[in-house]
């Protein structure tokens, strides 16, 4: 739709909203408009309508809700007036050419959505003087938005800032020709999600109370006036996914912090006075878009070949003290290796040792004349145990008529086996009447021994008395000793 709007708007008397958004009007708004108690919905952005708004706005729409007229070409002042309309939630007159001072919105309960912004709105009389206005708007408790950019506002920022509703979600006020520093209150906004204020004249330190705001997904202050250092303090920002604060006097080092911050994609920290190296941990937040780190007098400056700087070189230290730490576990492993190895092979050879000294054989004459051979093993040498059983195990084998005693069947540990090796032995002592078990246990002899006898068949008597005699010699002769008796 183009042209000049009807003149007979006006004569719709209950009409509640008027939307022509978004086409190619052109002219003034018809007064008659104005008019209209009942209006609740004034959108006519984006058109090329012209002139000045009534000076008793507020007045003639008392039930006034949303009042859209951007990007259109609108001037001179806005009146105080449009406080009375106490029920506007949304006020938008950005890129028009509206002057003079702004009125302390403060009186708009309900507002939520304030653009003002592309105007030639003033501030403040001073450039030393507090912005009253933004003061007025702690007042709007729902207010969400606040967008007044490009417009010369000529003061500072109040310290009430920090008093502004617990709802607020955005503040937008770069290229306002703002001066002074950037009050410390500034944290108390928890609920922030975008602080624009770059294009201004800023001076002084980022307070590290920014910080407090956890919420915070952007942050702008590039060119203006900061001094100082970037503050750890914007580390604890974990929401945040753009930071921009090129073209101040910022100094020292990057915090190496900011790598903690994952959600980074974006960081413009170029034309400022850093002096440090660039820390490598930027190099690992994965979703990093646009890094600018230009015209600074930063040191050994490398990364990855997408961000176009040189590659980094080998930290030689580190790679130096790896290595080490490598060739000394690598040596310890070697080492203890090592000595397991000879430990065995001792063992080993001292087994082979042992195994290798053949057992003294002896041959002993009984008292009726009988000839026996003794073979004695030194249970003290190492190996000999095994061979005794090993010999033992053979023997009980054997199948012979004359055999009289012969070493437990299973047996397989001598030393374990051997009080019942001796029990049998008393045993059959006792039932032959030749003997009285004590007497053989008396012996101090640790018995392990396997006993045999061949002979002609003449009864087991004259059997059991040689092995009686033969068991009593051992234990003065061959004590802590087996032996094995054949006839």
């Amino acid at each position: 739709m183009a042209g000049e709007s009807p003149h007979e708007i006006g004569t719709m008397p209950i009409l509640e909203a008027f939307n022509v958004y978004s086409n190619s009007l052109c002219g003034s708004i018809p007064s008659s408009l104005f008019n209209i108690s009942t209006m609740k919905t004034l959108a006519i952005s984006f058109n090329e309508l012209s002139g000045t708004l009534p000076l008793d706005l507020g007045n003639k729409l008392p039930n006034l809700d949303t009042l859209l007229l951007s990007t259109n070409l609108f001037s001179g002042p806005i009146s105080s007036s449009i406080t009375n309309a106490s029920k506007v939630i949304i006020l938008d007159i950005t890129n028009n050419s509206f002057s003079g001072s702004r009125p302390d919105f403060g009186d708009l309960k309900l507002l939520q959505e304030l653009y003002l912004s592309e105007n030639i709105l003033s501030g403040a009389e001073f450039p030393t003087q507090e912005l009253t206005f933004l003061s007025s708007l702690t007042n709007c408790q729902h207010l969400k938005r606040l967008e007044v950019s490009s417009n010369p506002m000529n003061g500072i920022l109040p310290t009430s800032l920090g008093n502004f509703s617990s709802s607020v979600e955005y503040i937008v006020a770069s290229n306002c020709s703002i001066m002074g520093v950037i009050p410390f209150e500034v944290g108390n906004i928890r609920s922030l999600l975008n602080l624009y204020l770059s294009y201004n004249q800023l001076s002084g330190l980022i307070p590290p109370t920014i910080g407090k705001m956890k919420q915070l997904q952007k942050l702008y202050l590039s060119d203006n006036q900061l001094e100082g250092s970037i503050p750890n303090d914007l580390c604890r920002l974990y929401n945040l996914g753009e930071l921009s604060l090129h073209g101040n006097m910022l100094m020292g080092a990057i915090p190496e912090c900011l790598g903690d911050i994952k959600s980074l994609r974006v960081i413009y920290l170029g034309s400022n006075q850093l002096n440090s190296s660039i820390p490598p941990c930027l190099w690992i937040i994965t979703d990093l878009v646009i890094l600018n780190l230009s015209s600074n007098h930063l040191i050994a400056l490398c990364g990855p070949v997408e961000f176009q700087v040189a590659p980094c070189p080998e930290n030689h230290h580190g790679s130096w003290l790896k290595k080490l730490i490598v060739s000394s576990v690598v040596l310890v492993v070697v080492v203890v290796i090592v000595m397991l190895t000879l430990v065995r092979m001792r063992k080993q050879k001292k087994v082979a040792l042992s195994t290798d000294i053949p057992p003294l054989t002896t041959e002993s004459t009984l008292s009726d004349g009988l000839k026996v051979a003794v073979e004695v093993f030194n249970l003290e040498l190492q190996g000999v145990t095994r061979s005794f059983d090993v010999e033992a195990t053979i023997l009980s084998k054997q199948r012979h008529m004359n055999r009289v005693f012969e070493q437990t069947a299973g047996c397989k540990e001598t030393q374990r086996c051997l009080p019942k090796m001796v029990e049998d032995f008393y045993f059959k002592i006792k039932r032959l009447n030749e003997i009285a078990p004590r007497d053989i246990k008396q012996s101090k002899m640790s018995y392990s021994c396997v006993l045999t006898a061949y002979n002609e068949a003449d009864g087991l008597t004259r059997e059991i008395r040689k092995a009686k005699e033969i068991v009593y010699k051992s234990d003065e002769i061959y004590s802590n000793s087996a032996f094995h008796l054949s006839c």
